[in-house]
């Protein structure tokens, strides 16, 4: 098994005797200038796609201003895509945001999910343009389907004409979402009924823990014992408490630093 280099391992985990130990090697400066660059251009290279994502939107707003009265047969439908595009607009916005602070201050992109006993201010305004989107969204295919069929595209002073582009495109939009949330929701269901299966296939397995994996964490630590360490962090995790050591040593760990785990009190 080929190893990582020391400025490649940054976290190591091993679970000895049923408890999970996090290692942490504090990185060289050279390290900490490399992450960051890292981050911060893997944080462009995604918020340049979301960018370009970005052009339906401001399409969808585009076209309703344009036909924002030729649409008598349902006159929402030119009101549906400005408001969509808007909301779109504005949610992506207030990503950028969070992310952007999230990388000034030096904080990962992802984090692992836990538990929040209160909401934050930028969690609220997610969850209320998420119902919007939802709520926005079921209106709109409400308002295309009620005019589906009875619509025509020719005289323009017909109580039942609409303007193409605007008909269509909110048509193509509303059922490309559509397909996309049905897809998403067999998906999810496949693979509750999938992992419940299994969970009762093979019920003593679940708190058994892999003798491969927990025998790959061993020669991690055993390799890391022999790197030239420039400072090394012990933290050891038991429950919610941490107890941390500070980097002060330069010396390596085979001259007597031993990485091993000392539990919190």
């Amino acid at each position: 098994m080929s190893l990582p280099s020391y400025n490649a391992v940054r976290r190591v985990e091993v679970q000895e005797d049923n408890q999970l130990f996090d290692y942490d090697l504090c990185p060289s400066s050279t390290m900490r200038w490399y992450s960051a660059f890292k981050n911060a251009a893997k944080t462009a290279y995604w918020m340049g796609f979301r960018a370009m994502l970005n052009v339906i939107p401001l399409s969808m707003i585009l076209v309703g201003l344009l036909n924002y009265d030729g649409c008598p047969i349902e006159p929402y439908i030119p009101r549906w895509l400005i408001w969509m595009g808007i909301l779109l607009i504005i949610k992506y916005f207030i990503d950028l945001g969070v992310v952007i602070r999230n990388v000034c201050i030096g904080q990962p992109n992802i984090k692992k999910p836990t538990y929040k006993a209160e909401l934050s201010p930028i969690d609220w305004i997610f969850a209320g343009l998420t119902l919007m989107l939802y709520l926005f969204g079921i209106a709109g295919f409400y308002w295309v389907l009620k005019s589906y069929g009875a619509v025509q595209y020719v005289l323009e002073g017909d109580d039942d004409f609409c303007d193409e582009v605007t008909y269509t495109a909110t048509f193509v939009i509303i059922a490309v979402v559509t397909v996309i949330l049905f897809g998403l929701t067999i998906c999810s269901c496949l693979c509750f009924g999938i992992l419940y299966w299994e969970d009762k296939r093979q019920p003593e397995s679940i708190n058994k823990p892999n003798p491969r994996i927990l025998e790959e964490q061993q020669q991690h630590l055993t390799t890391l014992k022999n790197l030239p360490l420039d400072s090394v962090s012990n933290t050891a995790l038991n429950g919610n408490e941490t107890s941390l050591l500070p980097c002060t040593s330069s010396k390596t760990a085979s001259d007597g630093i031993e990485i091993t785990p000392e539990l919190s009190k």
